[in-house]
C-alpha cells in the first residue's frame, strides 16, 4: 500500500456526502473539507496535505501561486510533483515504512512485548491508567483493530504531536501537543484552497530553518534509512543535519505495526469494513530527539529569552480573543510571531483574493 496511491484520506463533498480520496484528487472542486471520524484526525490530515504540497511543489514566485489558487494543477501535474517522494509513503513494505522505524521488525517478538493499536491514540488511556483502573472518561478495549487508513492517520497524529510517552520516548518536534494555525478557505472554496493558503514560495520555504542541499530523499523522510544514519544512540537531532521539508514529517517515536497479525472486519474507529485490521505495533525508545532551533511552518513562536523562540502551547483557561490575536498575527512587542505559512500569506496570498472572502484562521491542539 501506498499513501499517495490509495483512497485513504476522508473528504467531505460539497453535497454534504462522505468520499475518501487519494492526494491527487485535492484539487477537484467537489471536495469541500476534510471528514475523519475524529477532530485530531482532521487536524492532522491538514498537516499531512499542507507538508505533501510544500514539500513537492515547485511553486517559486506571486504568480505562480497566485495561477495555481485559481486554477490548480490536474491530477497529472501533482502525481509528477509527488513522483520523487514515493519511496516515502509505502505504508506496508518490507523495508522503508511510513513513519515507522526502518530497524525495528515484529518477527520474533515475544506476544507479551505487543502494544495494543489502541496505543497510537493520542486520547488512549496510559499503562499506569489502565493498572489503576483509573480509565473513567476514555475506556479502555473501545479501539481493538484499526483499517489501515484510521492506522496510517493515527501514526501520523501521534509523531506530529507526540506528549512525553515515558523515559526514552520522545515529544514531537514542536514538544508535545504543539499548537497549530491553519488558514481555512470559506464554505464555498474546495480544499485544495485551504491547503494551498498554507503554502509559501519553494525558495521562502527552503530559506527557513534546515539544509536545503540535503536534498536526498532520506533527509526529509527519516524513515527510508536506519536511525543510525543520522543520530548515534543517545544523540540528538537538530535542524542543520536534515532538509527543512522534515519540519513536517518528525519521527521522535520508534514504531512498527505488525501486518503479520491482521484480521477483515470493521475497523473500530471509521466503521468501515476492511480486509486489513491492524490490531498491534511495536515500538521502542530512544528514538530521534529534537533539539536546538526548529521552526515549523504551521506553529506560532514566542520568545522565551533572547534568541529562544519557541513554539507556542496551549495553556489552562483556554482561549480568548486576546490569545487569537497575538497567536495568529503576532505582536512585536510581546516578542510572539505568527506562524510562518500565515505570514507568507499576508506577503503574497492576500491579493490574490482582494475580491473573495478573507480566510478565517483556526487553531488546532
Amino acid at each position: 500500500m501506498n499513501l499517495l496511491d490509495e483512497a485513504w484520506i476522508p473528504v467531505r463533498r460539497e453535497n454534504g456526502e462522505q468520499d475518501w480520496i487519494t492526494p491527487i484528487q485535492i484539487t477537484e472542486p467537489a471536495f469541500v473539507a476534510l471528514d475523519a471520524c475524529r477532530p485530531d484526525f482532521n487536524g492532522t490530515l491538514i498537516q499531512f496535505l499542507i507538508g505533501l504540497i510544500q514539500t513537492t511543489t515547485p511553486m517559486d514566485s506571486e504568480a505562480e501561486w497566485k495561477q495555481w489558487s485559481e486554477e490548480p494543477p490536474s491530477a497529472d501535474e501533482l502525481k509528477k510533483w509527488f513522483e520523487s517522494v514515493r519511496e516515502a509513503f509505502v505504508f506496508d513494505g518490507e523495508g522503508a515504512r511510513f513513519m515507522q522505524d526502518f530497524s525495528l521488525r515484529t518477527e520474533g517478538v515475544k506476544e507479551k512485548e505487543f502494544n495494543p493499536i489502541s496505543g497510537l491514540l493520542i486520547d488512549a488511556p496510559g499503562e499506569n491508567t489502565l493498572k489503576e483502573n483509573k480509565d473513567h472518561f476514555v475506556k479502555r478495549d473501545t479501539v481493538n483493530a484499526l483499517c489501515c487508513s484510521c492506522a496510517a492517520t493515527a501514526l501520523f497524529t501521534l509523531q506530529t504531536n507526540a506528549p512525553s510517552g515515558g523515559q526514552g520516548h520522545n515529544t514531537s518536534i514542536r514538544g508535545g501537543g504543539p499548537l497549530t494555525t491553519i488558514l481555512i478557505a470559506g464554505d464555498s472554496h474546495s480544499l485544495w484552497q485551504t491547503v494551498w493558503l498554507n503554502i509559501k514560495r519553494r525558495s521562502d520555504f527552503l530559506a527557513t530553518n534546515g539544509d536545503a542541499s540535503k536534498s536526498a530523499l532520506e533527509y526529509s523522510f527519516l524513515w527510508v534509512r536506519a536511525m543510525n544514519a543520522l543520530q548515534s544512540e543517545g544523540g540528538k537531532l537538530t535542524p542543520i543535519q536534515v532538509h527543512p521539508a522534515h519540519n513536517f514529517w518528525g519521527m521522535p517515536r520508534r514504531i512498527r505495526l505488525d501486518f503479520k497479525h491482521v484480521s477483515a472486519g470493521n475497523c473500530d474507529c471509521c466503521g468501515r469494513h476492511s480486509d486489513v485490521l491492524v490490531d498491534r505495533y511495536v515500538t521502542k525508545a530512544k528514538g530521534f530527539d529534537y533539539k536546538g532551533g526548529w521552526s515549523h511552518p504551521l506553529s506560532p513562536y514566542y520568545e522565551n529569552k533572547p534568541g529562544e523562540m519557541l513554539p507556542l502551547h496551549p495553556q489552562p483557561g483556554g482561549i480568548g480573543y486576546k490569545h487569537w490575536l497575538a497567536w495568529s498575527l503576532g505582536i512585536h512587542g510581546n516578542k510572539k510571531e505568527s506562524s510562518a505559512c500565515i505570514h507568507s500569506f499576508l506577503c503574497i496570498g492576500r491579493t490574490a483574493l482582494e475580491r473573495q472572502a478573507m480566510p478565517s484562521i483556526r487553531f488546532w491542539l
